[in-house]
């Protein structure tokens, strides 16, 4: 593990002890169920995310290894929002479509096809907050 992940790691727990104490609906620990991976599916989830945000810096990159989905890069969600994930995580299936990780509290990264069946965009939701991620060509 690196220097920046740890330091990712201590951000979360901070977020999540001022979250519990203050009753921030936000960063509470959320209670999810994981269901198994279509493992075809999971190949058309690769790929770069990019939110149209105003300095062009929010992309999330999904990578898969060992037919697992991985997230790394940085996002916003709100206008006070803004995370980044320096080292790849494991993205967890809550449904075939809607995902988590450990390290990022109660958002969820749900990734929607088009009519052809193709993933096009994530949603990255977080409590009532939530942006599209228009997946790259």
């Amino acid at each position: 593990m690196t220097n920046g992940q740890q330091g990712e790691k201590l951000i979360t727990e901070i977020l999540r002890a001022v979250a519990h104490e203050y009753a921030w609906p936000d960063f509470q620990p959320a209670q999810h169920a994981l269901v198994k991976l279509d493992s075809a599916s999971l190949k058309d989830m690769e790929g770069t995310y990019d939110q149209a945000d105003p300095d062009g810096q929010d992309k999330l990159t999904v990578t898969i290894r060992n037919g697992r989905p991985y997230l790394a890069g940085s996002y916003s969600v709100g206008s006070t929002y803004h995370f980044a994930i320096s080292e790849p995580v494991e993205l967890l299936p809550e449904t075939q479509q809607r995902y988590f990780t450990m390290l990022t509290g109660d958002t969820s990264f749900r990734f929607e096809k088009n009519d052809k069946g193709m993933v096009e965009n994530c949603i990255i939701k977080s409590g009532v907050n939530q942006q599209p991620a228009k997946k790259l060509p």
